[in-house]
Parts: structure tokens; C-alpha cells; sequence
């Protein structure tokens, strides 16, 4: 994984926080790239050890401070290193085709690549489409946007609002979402499970959904087509989606006396606050 990032000495440790997040959510080699102009070897050192233990390579660019003084929008919040990042195509080497670019400031909880959906996994939704199925869940899908406003329901209306279904079988729907991002958090199992239950909520049945972006949809449309005028269409299955792993219920620590107690009377405890 590639990842940059852009500071200058006051942010110091504030990306020491932000690698050994990046690294303790993101099991493999990362090389990380610092645009800079006034961090020490002793500043780089420091960061080098903040993440030692980790599989990770630091890359420290300078970068010529007179490229950018006087002629960016500065003050006390936003720092000339703000605007490095627009000189990434020229500083990189020429072997780096993807890149993601993180601020000093951000605690990084998840990964950022992208999660694989199966093709077969969205054909067996389209050849099981219905468009009397789509369009009742149109109809009830603008109403997403309303339960932002309840503190409940609101991570998940936000997660949802902005995608458009685009296809829709029994027990089964296809989301478009314009942002890779959105992709990424709605096929995200931590996620999918609560908001299948909050879908459940609003279209009043049980649905299993697939996020897709936005301008991935006309070619795998075209490929269906193909497929069916082909006649090489897949014969419907069970709607089963294996990007989703299983659901693990959190369950929180027990103190000491509770574990004694559920060791000594089992599942017949229960505990109040």
C-alpha cells in the first residue's frame, strides 16, 4: 500500500498517532511517502521509531518551500504543507500507480482498500430482478433521508441516503452510490448487518444489498445483456453474498464478580446497570 501524507514539525506527533493507526489496521507493506520542507533526520528517526514494529518504509521528500510561499491562501489552521499534496504526480517515483493520501491529523480505523464484490454474487441478483420490486422499494427509499434526524437511526440513514438502487429481486437489492467510500462502508460486514436490520425498518421486509459504484453500473448492465442474449445467463441461486462475513455479537467485558457469577449460574444470569 502507498500512502503520503504532507507536515511540518508542529504536526509531529500527531502523524506518529496516525501511522501506527494506518499500521495497526492495515496488515501489510506500507510505504509511506512525507512531503516536507523543515522536518530533521532526528524528526524522521522519531517517526521511524514510533512504528518499528511494523512493516512499513518512510519516504521523506522535501519539498522547496518558495514553490508555494506568497502565492497560497495561508493562516494559524491551514499551513503552506496543505497544498504538497498537488505536487504528488511530479515527486513520486515513476513505479507508484495508486496512491491514497491521508492528513497528519486522522486516526485511520479501517482500511482503505477497496472490498471485493463478486460479479456472480450481483448476476444472481439481476437474473432474479423484478421491476415491480424495484420500484416499490424507489417509492419508500426517499423516505431514508427522514430518519437522519432521529439519533438511532441516523449513522445508518446517512450511509444509505445517497445511493440509488438500481436493481431489485426478491430478498435482494443492487445500490449505486456515486463515491467509492460510500462502496466501501455499506459492503463493510462491522456495517452490514445493522443496517440490513435498519433497511428491514424502512421497506418493511428482509433484503440483502450489494453497493456498487455508480460508474461500474452500465458495464455490468451490458454484461447481463450480453450474457442473456447469449443464452449463458446463470440459472438463480439462494441470494448469497460473500463479501459479508459472519456476524460476531460484541459482548462486553465482565468485571470480576459478573464473571464468577456467569461461571457459577451460567446463561441464568442477568445483568442491570
Amino acid at each position: 500500500m502507498n500512502v503520503a501524507t504532507a507536515l511540518n514539525r508542529k504536526y509531529l506527533l500527531y502523524t506518529g498517532v496516525m501511522l501506527t493507526s494506518l499500521c495497526e489496521n492495515n496488515p501489510c507493506h506500507i510505504d509511506i511517502y512525507i512531503l516536507h520542507s523543515e522536518l530533521t533526520d532526528t524528526d524522521i528517526q522519531r517517526l521511524t521509531e514510533c512504528v518499528d514494529k511494523y512493516d512499513i518504509s518512510i519516504h521523506p521528500l522535501y519539498i522547496e518551500k518558495d514553490k508555494f510561499e506568497g502565492k497560497m491562501y495561508t493562516d494559524k489552521m491551514w499551513s503552506i504543507e496543505a497544498y504538497y499534496r498537488l505536487m504528488l504526480l511530479d515527486i513520486l517515483p515513476s513505479n507508484v500507480k495508486r496512491m491514497f493520501y491521508f492528513d497528519v491529523d486522522i486516526i485511520v480505523n479501517k482500511s482503505p482498500e477497496n472490498i471485493d464484490v463478486s460479479f456472480s454474487d450481483i448476476l444472481n441478483i439481476l437474473v432474479q430482478a423484478d421491476r415491480r420490486v424495484l420500484n416499490d422499494i424507489k417509492e419508500k427509499w426517499t423516505v431514508i433521508a427522514r430518519y437522519r434526524f432521529n439519533l438511532n437511526t441516523a449513522k445508518f440513514a446517512s450511509m444509505l441516503c445517497d445511493g440509488k438502487p438500481v436493481a431489485a429481486a426478491p430478498g435482494g437489492i443492487i445500490v449505486a452510490f456515486e463515491h467509492q467510500p460510500n462502496v466501501n462502508e455499506v459492503n463493510e460486514t462491522q456495517n452490514y448487518y445493522q443496517l440490513k436490520n435498519f433497511l428491514k425498518e424502512v421497506l418493511g421486509e428482509n433484503y440483502d444489498f450489494i453497493a456498487i459504484k455508480n460508474s461500474l453500473w452500465p458495464d455490468m448492465r451490458s454484461k447481463y445483456i450480453d450474457m442473456n442474449r447469449a443464452g449463458t445467463l446463470p440459472a438463480p441461486e439462494p441470494i448469497v453474498l460473500h463479501h459479508i462475513g459472519e456476524f460476531k455479537e460484541k459482548r462486553a467485558e465482565l468485571n470480576d464478580a459478573q464473571a464468577m457469577a456467569v461461571e457459577l449460574f451460567g446463561d441464568l444470569v442477568e445483568f442491570e446497570e
